[in-house]
């Protein structure tokens, strides 16, 4: 299991846990990519759309395009690559 695999499994057990749902983004043949890993949803509407990453690991160029593009629409966005910092952010938006 790569790092990455292991922190994002972290996230979604916390932030069901917690009684958030959590949709996970597959690449299915066809699809558009550069798509966040998670999507987190929240009372009240709040979404959260993570970008899971292997530790000092980046974005690439395609998904910092729907990254900014998402901000742009108003929506929370962050690339995660430790299980702290993405507790955090759930902790944060969605006052935990």
């Amino acid at each position: 299991m790569s790092e990455e695999s292991k922190v994002q499994g972290q996230i979604i057990r916390y932030a069901r846990h917690h009684g958030l749902l959590v949709k996970r983004n597959y690449q299915a043949p066809g699809a558009e990519v550069g798509w966040p890993d998670l999507e987190i949803f929240g009372p009240f509407g709040k979404t959260l759309f993570m970008e899971m990453k292997a530790p000092g690991k980046k974005a690439s160029k395609i998904q910092r395009y729907r990254m900014i593009r998402l901000i742009d629409l108003g929506f929370s966005v962050y690339t995660c690559d430790n299980f702290d910092f993405g507790k955090v952010i759930i902790d944060e938006l969605f006052s935990l």
